[in-house]
């Protein structure tokens, strides 16, 4: 699924159209938008989140912008596909690094509290339990910093 449409990645490039006759065409354009929420998928999969993500809508319609961002810039680098690169065009190296920020803040900031479900490193953290005391030792590392053997 994608957050996006092609609605959405038009209004990012005004000044380009998308048809069945134009480089891109519209189906590589849409091929675009499916791609670039893939990898959006992945990532916040990868931050321990369901996806497609459906709510909070703050967090959706931030997603939508992501994903439009990001298949403007992989457009814009089809529309002029004999320059080198994805930053080949001054338009295009604008969108791209728009977009990196903005994947950028998706792996590094907190995400919506309403949008997480399981922390992914939770079973890495100490758990209390209802084991002896001797038993839990496992839990302590076996080298430590600065230990002479």
């Amino acid at each position: 699924m994608s957050y996006c449409t092609m609605t959405d990645v038009q209004a990012i490039n005004p000044k380009r159209t998308y048809s069945a006759s134009t480089t891109p065409t519209t189906a590589q354009v849409e091929a675009h938008i499916i791609s670039i929420a893939a990898q959006l998928d992945t990532l916040l999969q990868g931050r321990g989140l369901t996806t497609p993500v459906s709510e909070p809508p703050e967090f959706v319609a931030h997603l939508k912008q992501v994903n439009a961002y990001g298949a403007a810039a992989l457009a814009e680098t089809g529309q002029f596909p004999e320059a080198q690169g994805l930053a080949s065009t001054p338009h295009g190296a604008w969108l791209w690094s728009i977009y990196n920020q903005m994947i950028k803040a998706l792996k590094d900031d907190p995400l919506p509290v309403t949008a997480q479900s399981v922390d992914p490193f939770s079973f890495f953290t100490e758990h209390e339990g209802d084991e002896p005391e001797e038993e839990q030792a496992w839990r302590e590392p076996k080298f430590r910093k600065n230990k002479d053997f």
